[in-house]
Order: C-alpha cells, then structure tokens, then sequence
C-alpha cells in the first residue's frame, strides 16, 4: 500500500484507491446478501443475473451473456449448465445453423422469475432506500461514466 501512495503521476491516489476498495465492497455484500435472499430458490446471485439479463432481452446467447456480464466463456457454460440443471433455462438450436444457440427462460424459470425479482429488488431497496432520487440518479450517472472509460471502444 506504501508505494501507491507514492504513485507520481495522480494526484490524491490513495483516495482513487479507495474508491475502488468500496466499489468492490459494496458489490461483494449487495452479492452475499442476494445470494442470501435467493437461497430458499438454490439460486445464487450469479445466477440469477443470467436470468435476469435473459428476461430483459439484453442477451440471448451465451456469448452475447459473456459481453454484457464481462464473463470468462467457459465459466458462463458453467454457469449455464447449472441453471439449466434447475429447469430455469433451456438452450434452444437454431434450424439454419446448429452452431446458434439461443438461451430462454423455461416455463418453469418464467413463473418462479417474479419471486427472484421480488428478492433481489428487496436487497436493493435495503441498499439503495435511505438515498433521493436525485442521489440515486447522481450515483448511476458517475458509475456510467466510470464504466464508460473502460469499456472497450466498438
């Protein structure tokens, strides 16, 4: 820690440092206490994720999940082996070409989704209720800003 502080070339690291400290915190306990929420569904957070992006529409393969997630492949197939274990998700073939596989929530997944929601929204009004609006419009307009200077460029 020592020599960050002596990083020459940005002023006030150790406070930049922070920040990401608590960035990283604050997603590691918003992810112990959905996975605590999502228990009664043998559910953990990184899963529900996936069906939370596949529900939205922000995905529907496996590498599309990857990009939006910044998931390594091979732990998404994984991942979507164990969810699709659960009957949550099927994997569905494409006729034109065997290699497309799209990715959709089962009967199953789409009737117990509301309940995950319901839960997963419960641990981010815990977390998110004590700020505005204006607050909470502030928060995710810096943290698109941060992401935005990291994601790769298209």
């Amino acid at each position: 820690w020592e020599s960050m502080a002596k990083f020459p070339s940005i002023p006030d690291y150790d406070h930049r440092a922070q920040i990401g400290l608590l960035l990283n915190r604050v997603k590691a306990l918003i992810q112990v206490a959905l996975d605590r929420e999502l228990a009664p569904h043998d559910l953990t957070a990184a899963q529900y994720v996936v069906l939370l992006t596949l529900a939205s529409d922000r995905a529907e393969t496996g590498a599309e999940l990857c990009k939006v997630l910044s998931y390594d492949p091979g732990a998404m197939t994984r991942m979507l082996d164990r969810v699709e274990q659960k009957k949550l998700l099927k994997r569905v073939y494409s006729q034109e070409d065997r290699r497309r596989v799209r990715l959709e929530l089962t009967e199953q997944g789409r009737a117990v989704y509301p309940e995950l929601q319901a839960r997963a929204a419960a641990v981010m009004e815990r977390v998110m209720g004590p700020f505005s609006v204006q607050e909470m419009d502030l928060l995710e307009d810096l943290l698109q800003r941060m992401a935005g200077r990291l994601e790769p460029s298209v």
